[in-house]
């Protein structure tokens, strides 16, 4: 566990320049959660990040969620699952996971309700937003979340309760580029509260390279992974 000698500075690092880019925009440190995203790191890792109380863990991996998630009683980590999610492998996550991050379409928002309905359960979902225009980014293009069929179709859902927005800004230097991405996830989730009665709380944007720009643009949850734990371990094996 040398890799992670170091955690408790990195974890300062990251919560000081939180701090700093939240006092820029004018709130409090508290209003930004912290995600730590473990994945590929051992589940070890996410017992030291506890202690040093960080409560909020991301996983991208069903088959890594399935093993990791036994390994703690219930309460002691809210789990957000951020990867990509294939609807087969929802009964892995749904009623696990405190917060799905990734739902990206309507069929997958439809398994998720089905499959929350069998379990008694309403799970807490972001709709994820591919806010950045890149054709290898997933998610729902803010125009279609505007549309009267995405609209009709959510209002029947009974088993999901959706909380707000995610977003990845494209992966570029230029700073005006990044913070347009996160400005029209934050404008799009304005514009959705004003057309439903969904309390859009939720706005989960900002990763390693980023999540400063995305704090200033109203970021309520930050991804980190690489900042906290170094790079990642090799993807494991399904």
């Amino acid at each position: 566990m040398a890799q992670y000698d170091n955690l408790k500075t990195s974890l300062d690092t990251v919560r000081a320049k939180i701090a700093r880019h939240c006092e820029i925009s004018g709130r409090p440190s508290s209003s930004v959660c912290l995600i730590a995203v473990t994945k590929t790191h051992p589940h070890e890792v996410i017992s030291l990040l506890s202690q040093l109380g960080v409560g909020d863990v991301g996983e991208s991996y069903v088959d890594e969620f399935k093993v990791k998630f036994p390994c703690f009683p219930a309460g002691d980590v809210r789990w957000h699952f951020i990867g990509h999610l294939y609807r087969k492998h929802t009964p892995k996550v749904v009623g696990k996971a405190e917060l799905i991050h990734s739902v990206d379409s309507l069929r997958l928002a439809r398994k998720i309700d089905f499959t929350a309905g069998q379990l008694g359960v309403i799970q807490k979902i972001l709709l994820q937003v591919n806010t950045s225009g890149e054709g290898t980014k997933q998610g729902f293009t803010p125009d279609s979340l505007k549309g009267t069929e995405f609209l009709k179709e959510f209002s029947l859902f009974e088993n999901v309760e959706i909380k707000g927005l995610m977003t990845m800004a494209a992966f570029t230097l230029d700073e005006a580029i990044v913070r347009q991405s996160f400005r029209l996830l934050r404008e799009t989730r304005d514009k959705l509260t004003e057309m439903t009665t969904w309390k859009l709380s939720e706005l989960s944007m900002g990763m390693t390279n980023d999540y400063g720009i995305a704090i200033e643009e109203g970021a309520t949850m930050v991804r980190i992974g690489t900042g906290l734990l170094g790079h990642r371990n090799v993807k494991p094996k399904s």
